[in-house]
């Protein structure tokens, strides 16, 4: 049964929706256009801001379905800390394009808003309220992270969940610095 959890969870982590909305949407091919990264992210800044925003979203839904899976038949946290994390596997790393995907943060956002949703509408306004001073992705996005722990510290969110949270917004940036890394 775990097995398939967890099969299930790569599976849908790995439909790659940017590679996907991009070619059929604008006939475009993401894995040579920005960054090169399969990420709604950089679909919003090569292709478009409508299709990436919609990338966003199916990105968002993968990560909510596990929850949903996990809300639905009772997992323990743990169970559905490894079924995200086989999502988010699933997502950087899908077979179907050679394991070239995005950085998952999407997805991690779908699986934590349905249990957090007031930290994480707090978080999205704190988000663009930052946005039009801090210009660098990677510290927003990591300054972001910290102020959504920092609700649910406030919101008394036990000690294990808040360290698989921590976790969990940590896989994009530890993916980000491997892939900055192969650059050099």
């Amino acid at each position: 049964m775990i097995l398939i959890l967890f099969l299930l969870s790569y599976f849908i982590g790995s439909f790659p929706s940017a590679y996907f909305l991009s070619k059929v949407i604008s006939h475009k091919n993401i894995l040579t256009l920005g960054d090169k990264n399969v990420g709604a992210r950089n679909v919003y800044h090569s292709v478009g801001k409508k299709i990436g925003l919609l990338t966003f979203l199916f990105d968002f839904t993968k990560g909510a379905f596990i929850w949903w899976i996990g809300f639905h038949f009772k997992l323990t946290d743990s169970l559905l800390f490894f079924a995200l994390f086989f999502a988010w596997i699933g997502h950087c790393y899908p077979i179907w394009l050679h394991g070239k995907g995005g950085k998952g943060v999407a997805v991690i956002i779908g699986f934590t808003t349905p249990q957090y949703i007031l930290s994480s509408i707090l978080s999205v306004f704190f988000f663009f309220g930052l946005k039009k001073w801090i210009k660098n992705f990677d510290l927003l996005y990591t300054i972001t992270v910290l102020f959504f722990l920092l609700t649910l510290v406030l919101s008394a969110v036990s000690f294990l969940r808040l360290t698989m949270v921590s976790v969990m917004f940590l896989l994009p940036l530890s993916k980000n610095l491997l892939t900055k890394q192969k650059r050099e």
